[in-house]
């Protein structure tokens, strides 16, 4: 093998490995957009149901609750 077909094939060798890792890349990029966008809906569904525990926290009366007793019992 002369100097210029071992170089070829260690130029080939190289462009494989940086084919390799920008697949591995877009595959990490690919699955960190997934997580993103999860974690935005499981975001903005918390805060629908920190929104419905504050309402219903301010609208439920105590003293309508059949189960609690009054103070001076």
């Amino acid at each position: 093998m002369n100097p210029s077909e071992s170089m070829q094939q260690q130029i080939n060798k190289l462009q494989e490995t940086v084919a390799f890792q920008q697949r591995t890349i877009d595959h990490f990029q690919e699955a960190l957009l997934q997580i993103r966008r999860e974690l935005d809906n499981a975001t903005r569904q918390l805060e629908q149901q920190k929104g419905r525990v504050h309402w219903l926290s301010e609208n439920i009366a105590g003293d309508n609750l059949p189960h609690e007793k009054p103070p001076h019992y």
